[in-house]
């Protein structure tokens, strides 16, 4: 379970999120939506420590975020928007140096899994220098599958991939979420999410405008670019 309680963040006079509270169930596909500048990256940010709210807590199953704890690092995979790799190292040189960090004592078999999933085995040997953009993101999105974490943070998700590599990436959100895992995504992909997901979030001005799921839009017969366009011009 993931708890925003009172979180504030400004840069400045720009304000990041203003009084951010919500709750994100386990098992949850949570769909984080926004304009640009909604305080979608902020958020994402905040919750896997990268920047430290204000005023008020985010919690991860009751415990607060602290990205330097061991325990948290083995709870949390996280694929940032544009993903930063070690270019020197092979993608199973990267995934074998995660699975030590996380304490998986036989990593060989999952780190197969990723990689067929993303149509990586025939290149994960060859360093990271030599990949396409594309094959960076699903190298990032490995790295944020493997372990099988209790929280999944996904930024962007969809960037970089072949229809391919979003349809199996579909298929292993559902398979963890199923397993137990909660999922947070963030993408501008409207399409995506409203399949995928089982609640959204509407952020703007670093303000919640709505929480919601695929029971609401249905009781209101409207697609979630309608659901979401009424609640930013309301």
């Amino acid at each position: 379970m993931v708890v925003f309680s009172g979180v504030y963040k400004n840069y400045g006079q720009n304000v990041g999120t203003d009084n951010l509270t919500f709750q994100i169930n386990k098992g949850d596909i949570f769909g984080l939506l926004g304009p640009n500048g909604a305080g979608k990256s902020t958020t994402v940010k905040m919750l896997v420590g990268l920047l430290h709210p204000d005023l008020g807590s985010i919690t991860v199953n009751g415990q607060p975020v602290d990205p330097s704890a061991a325990e948290m690092k083995k709870q949390i995979g996280y694929k940032p928007e544009a993903p930063y790799l070690y270019e020197n190292l092979t993608a199973r040189e990267i995934m074998h140096f995660a699975a030590k960090v996380k304490n998986i004592a036989s990593p060989e078999r999952e780190i197969e899994k990723l990689f067929g999933a993303f149509a990586l085995s025939d290149r994960a040997d060859d360093l990271i220098m030599t990949y396409s953009h594309g094959m960076k993101c699903k190298t990032a999105l490995c790295l944020a599958f493997i372990g099988s974490p209790q929280l999944i943070i996904l930024d962007e998700p969809t960037n970089g991939l072949d229809p391919m590599s979003v349809y199996n990436m579909k298929e292993l959100i559902a398979e963890y979420s199923r397993a137990g895992a909660t999922i947070i995504l963030s993408s501008h992909i409207l399409d995506f999410v409203e399949k995928i997901c089982t609640r959204f979030g509407i952020l703007d001005k670093g303000q919640l405008k709505a929480l919601a799921g695929p029971d609401d839009l249905r009781r209101e017969n409207r697609s979630l670019e309608e659901f979401f366009i009424a609640h930013l011009k309301g």
